[in-house]
């Protein structure tokens, strides 16, 4: 698990490079049992860190100003359904200031609503990329169909076909000759000898087993 926000009195650079474990420090811990979990003292919180990795330790000393010590601590787990997308976790610096089960309540609605904003989120972005990946198709048929409407031969296509996915382009016929080819000057005259001996194996082969299933 890692941060992906740090507000207040974290330093949130030095925050963001810990990686924890399920069941390390208090966070591991909300992650293993998927409840809230508090922390009301500093023996709780201590005893908590004491599972934390060496590494991971000296990151959060030093993310933290050393004149600040938690004095409470509550986490919730952000689940979706019954999946778990992320832990909110809010620490009390002063001693005079505990969590109270009104403040448990507030917590929990706000990990709900966080839940429902991350699945929108989700939803969105998932049909951004779609209307993306559809107007780009739909882009490459209008583009092939005015080469066609044009006049174009198949020499036009194949290099329009080339030049958009940055692929070598060769077109056989059904006797294994090169009919239409772009590439780029990497393109080397052994390969692509090497290619037309392939491409009439392959379709040897396919009029192979057109012929074995007509029998």
């Amino acid at each position: 698990m890692i941060a992906k926000s740090a507000q207040d009195l974290f330093y949130p650079q030095i925050f963001r490079q810990i990686r924890l474990k399920p069941d390390e420090s208090t966070t591991g811990k909300t992650f293993a049992i998927r409840k809230c979990l508090t922390f009301p003292d500093k023996g709780e919180i201590k005893k908590a860190l004491t599972t934390l990795s060496t590494n991971n330790y000296d990151l959060l000393r030093n993310s933290i100003p050393k004149n600040f010590h938690s004095t409470s601590v509550i986490q919730f787990p952000i689940m979706l359904k019954y999946y778990f997308i992320g832990i909110t976790a809010s620490d009390s610096f002063q001693l005079s200031l505990h969590f109270k089960q009104e403040d448990i309540h507030l917590l929990e609605a706000i990990c709900h609503q966080a839940a429902v904003a991350l699945e929108k989120s989700s939803l969105y972005r998932e049909k951004e990329k779609t209307v993306r990946k559809l107007s780009h198709s739909i882009a490459i048929h209008r583009s092939l169909a005015n080469l066609v409407l044009q006049g174009e031969g198949l020499q036009s296509i194949i290099t329009y076909i080339h030049q958009t996915i940055g692929q070598h382009t060769l077109l056989f016929d059904k006797l294994g000759e090169l009919i239409a080819s772009a590439y780029d000057s990497s393109f080397s005259n052994e390969t692509l000898n090497f290619i037309k001996q392939q491409a009439k194996l392959i379709i040897e082969s396919l009029e192979a087993c057109t012929v074995c299933s007509g029998i």
